[in-house]
C-alpha cells in the first residue's frame, strides 16, 4: 500500500525547495506527477516480483501434490472403460480383505524381462498369471512394486508397467483377441495404455484402441499398465 503521508511530505519538500529556486508553477506540476508516476511504477513493481514469488511457491506445493495423487490414480480400476465387456463371476476369495502381500519365490518368465532397477517383488496372483501367459514374447517390464505408492496396485505388487516398444504392441493386440481375452478373465485383469494428456504419441492406438486410452499429464511416459481388478 502507498503510504501517502511520505509521499506528500517528500512533495511539500521538493515543492519549498523549487519555490526557492523561483521556478514557475508549470515546471513544478509536471516535475510531481513524474515522482508521483516514478513511485506509483516501483510499488507496482515491488508488488509483482512478491506476486511472482507467491505463484512460484503455490505452483511447487501444487506439484508436490499432483506427485502423491499420482501415485494414487493406478488402483482407480473405474477410470477404464473395456471394449468387450468382461462377464466374470466373483469368488468368495475376491470378496475378502486382501491377503498379506509375500514375495514372489518366481523371479522369472519365460516371456518377460524387465530393467536391473524394477524392484522384483509381486502379488503371487500376479505371479501366476504372468507365469500362464502365452501371448507374444519379449516384453519388457519397466515398473513392478513402487514403495510409496500405498495406495496404487503397484504397492502390493498387483501392477506391472510395460514398455510399448514393438513387442509391447504385439501383446496389445493379442490381449484383445478371444485368447488374452481369457487370460485377462481368468486372471482378474485389467489394462490401459497411459501417456500424458495430449501426447502425440496416442493417436496412433486411438482408432483401435479408443476405449483403453488414459490420458495422465503426471505420466512419465508411453507404457501399457496391467493389474488386477
Amino acid at each position: 500500500m502507498f503510504n501517502f503521508t511520505k509521499v506528500d511530505a517528500t512533495l511539500n519538500r521538493l515543492k519549498t525547495k523549487f519555490n526557492q529556486l523561483k521556478i514557475d508553477e508549470f515546471k513544478w506540476i509536471s516535475v510531481s506527477i513524474n515522482i508521483i508516476l516514478i513511485i506509483t511504477i516501483m510499488h507496482l513493481y515491488t508488488d509483482i516480483m512478491n506476486i511472482k514469488q507467491q505463484t512460484k511457491e503455490d505452483i511447487d506445493t501444487l506439484t508436490e501434490t499432483l506427485d502423491y495423487y499420482q501415485c494414487n490414480v493406478d488402483s482407480l480400476s473405474n477410470l477404464v472403460t473395456y471394449k468387450h465387456t468382461v462377464k466374470t463371476k466373483v469368488s468368495k476369495q475376491t470378496q475378502k480383505s486382501p491377503q498379506k502381500i509375500k514375495e514372489s519365490t518366481i523371479l522369472q518368465f519365460d516371456s518377460f524381462k524387465w530393467y536391473n532397477s524394477v524392484d522384483v517383488y509381486l502379488h503371487k496372483s500376479m505371479c501366476k498369471a504372468l507365469d500362464q501367459y502365452s501371448g507374444p514374447d519379449n516384453i519388457l517390464i519397466t515398473s513392478m512394486r513402487r514403495k510409496w505408492c500405498k495406495h496404487s496396485k503397484h504397492f502390493t505388487g498387483e501392477a506391472v508397467d510395460i514398455q510399448l516398444n514393438q513387442s509391447g504392441r504385439n501383446m496389445l493386440e493379442w490381449m484383445i483377441s478371444e485368447e488374452g481375452k481369457l487370460w485377462l478373465t481368468d486372471h482378474d485383469l485389467y489394462f490401459y495404455i497411459e501417456d500424458k494428456s495430449g501426447s502425440s504419441k496416442l493417436e496412433e492406438f486411438r482408432e483401435r484402441f479408443s476405449e483403453y486410452i488414459f490420458e495422465n499429464k503426471n505420466a512419465t511416459g508411453l507404457h501399457i499398465h496391467l493389474a488386477r481388478l
